[in-house]
């Protein structure tokens, strides 16, 4: 009897064996184990670009003012002084700081440049002061180019002992052609102003009036992301009945960026008649100039 129990045990526990291995080891006809649908991770679609609203924002402006604008450092100087029978030579030493910007948008231009130092030396006390601001029409012959016309004001306030120079014009015109890009400037032009306040002393006893005076000049700017270069022709006529001849200044400048430290020379030169303590009229020339060291952002 025991072993009937026994065998009965064992052949219930083989078939639910095997009921089990059937149902592990069953797959449906035709059933695809790939054919499952997963369930689905939805990508996050990207932020849409925001609009930037260029007629507000400087942003969308053609800057040149990133191309090494700006100069600040000191500056040694040089003013040398001809007139018949003497000369004179004088040295200084000033802190000077300048900086330049020209900007385009569509069919608006604009030029913005600012300049000053303080010292001394031989010639005693020196300083420099100029301030031009002028903007206008450009008529895009290109993205980049075109002709343009502008008009502002224009001023200059330079001396020491041995010379003297102030100009001041409410109202200067400038018509040229200009090629803006972002990396580089190449501007020419012709400048007519009136200059209702003016003086120029060569030296302590020398002077000339130059108000009521009118400027025709013109000008080459060269701005390049290592170097720059100015140069500018100025001829003011004389108006004052009292006043023979006219004046002319001759103006250059050229920086070096590729350095660690700026490097930049620069030159003006005035030639003209001016009335000495004898009521004399002699012909003057006059030649400030200076050699730079400075940092640009």
């Amino acid at each position: 009897m025991a072993v009937v129990k026994l065998w009965t045990f064992t052949i219930v526990l083989l078939l639910g064996w095997h009921a089990q291995a059937q149902d592990e080891a069953y797959e449906p006809v035709g059933f695809d184990p790939s054919a499952v649908a997963q369930p689905t991770v939805q990508a996050e679609e990207p932020e849409p670009e925001r609009e930037v609203d260029c007629e507000t924002r400087w942003g969308c402006w053609e800057l040149l003012h990133t191309v090494r604008g700006t100069v600040l450092g000191t500056k040694a100087t040089v003013t040398y002084g001809a007139k018949k029978g003497a000369d004179s030579l004088a040295a200084g030493f000033v802190a000077t700081y300048r900086t330049e910007h020209f900007a385009t948008h569509e069919h608006l231009a604009v030029h913005f440049a600012g300049s000053g130092s303080l010292g001394g030396g031989s010639a005693g006390n020196e300083g420099s002061l100029a301030l031009g601001l002028d903007f206008g029409y450009r008529a895009n012959v290109s993205e980049r180019s075109g002709p343009f016309l502008r008009a502002g004001l224009n001023g200059l306030l330079l001396g020491n002992q041995a010379l003297y120079l102030a100009m001041f014009e409410p109202l200067q015109a400038r018509v040229g052609y200009q090629l803006l890009d972002e990396n580089w400037l190449l501007e020419g032009g012709v400048t007519q102003g009136l200059i209702p306040l003016g003086s120029y002393r060569p030296g302590a006893s020398g002077r000339r009036t130059l108000a009521r005076a009118t400027e025709l000049g013109g000008y080459v700017t060269l701005h390049l992301d290592p170097i720059r270069f100015d140069a500018a022709f100025m001829h003011v006529f004389a108006q004052d009945a009292r006043e023979r001849g006219d004046l002319e200044l001759t103006r250059g400048a050229f920086c070096d960026y590729r350095l660690k430290v700026t490097v930049c020379v620069d030159a003006m030169l005035i030639r003209g008649k001016a009335r000495f303590e004898s009521r004399a009229e002699r012909m003057t020339t006059s030649l400030y100039t200076g050699l730079t060291l400075g940092f640009s952002p």
